[in-house]
């Protein structure tokens, strides 16, 4: 989907600077957050990557926590 990899890439700097994460552990947290953000979104092939940025916080606090 266009757009994942901006997600991606916006999660990952903002784990290294609100958390202080190590590249890799940022890489990997913001790969988790943004699949679990997929699969609470229960994307389809028309979905818009807006779609999957509504969910970003719970799954966030999900695989933060």
């Amino acid at each position: 989907m266009g757009g994942t990899g901006d997600t991606l890439t916006g999660l990952a700097a903002a784990l290294i600077g609100s958390n202080g994460l190590s590249l890799s552990a940022a890489a990997i947290a913001a790969a988790r957050i943004n699949r679990e953000a997929g699969a609470l979104a229960d994307l389809t092939p028309a979905s818009q990557v807006a779609d999957l940025i509504r969910h970003l916080p719970r799954a966030m606090e999900k695989v933060l926590a």
